[in-house]
This record gives C-alpha cells, structure tokens and sequence, in this order.
C-alpha cells in the first residue's frame, strides 16, 4: 500500500489536485454549485473524464494509460481540498452528537 504523496493518499491524486489548484478559483466557483463535497467530486471525475475523451477519445494506448491513473485519483479527497468547510462541519456534527451522548449518560447517573 502507498504511503501517500506530499500530504495527499497518491501521487495521482496530488499532481489532479494541484494542476487544478493553477486553474484559480474556477474550482471554488464550480464548488458553490454543489451542497456536498460528494456531489462536487462526482462533477470533478466527470469533468476530467470528459475532457480526456475529447482530447483522446475513449479507446487506444494513451486512453488506457490515462484511465488507468484516472482510477487511482481520490476525487473525494481533491472535492474536500477544495471544499474543505464540509470535513470540519462533519466532524463538528459528530462532536455535538458525541456531546448529547454524554449528556444523556450524565443525566442518567443522577
């Protein structure tokens, strides 16, 4: 298993991340689109895959390859570095209900 790549789970993922961090704030735009950052890595994948498609088309040597690396790509992880207001607000979420439970525990030993 890898061990990452420069704070990242691969390589793949790392190298789509930051040729897409070059591209500005169309991805932070694009992001304000989407409620989740489940929804937005869904739009990256498909925005990728498609670009590929029309520079290559689908089948061949450098499609194969492309598709290959595209598999390896985290597109959750990359939908969190662009969206990351979302990880904290899931983890918030878990610490309220974390928090209840405590309450409810404290309440209960009276």
């Amino acid at each position: 298993m890898s061990e990452g790549y420069n704070g990242f789970s691969n390589y793949e993922t790392w190298l789509t991340c930051l040729w897409m961090d070059e591209d500005g704030d169309y991805w932070v735009e694009e992001a304000k689109n989407h409620r989740t950052a489940t929804s937005l890595a869904e739009a990256i994948e498909e925005f990728w895959y498609n670009y590929k498609d029309e520079l290559i088309g689908k089948n061949g040597l450098l499609a194969d390859l492309i598709n290959a690396s595209f598999r390896e790509i985290d597109w959750q992880e990359i939908a969190l570095h662009i969206f990351p207001d979302e990880e904290e607000e899931e983890e918030d979420e878990e610490e309220e209900e974390d928090d209840d439970t405590d309450t409810d525990e404290d309440e209960d030993d009276e």
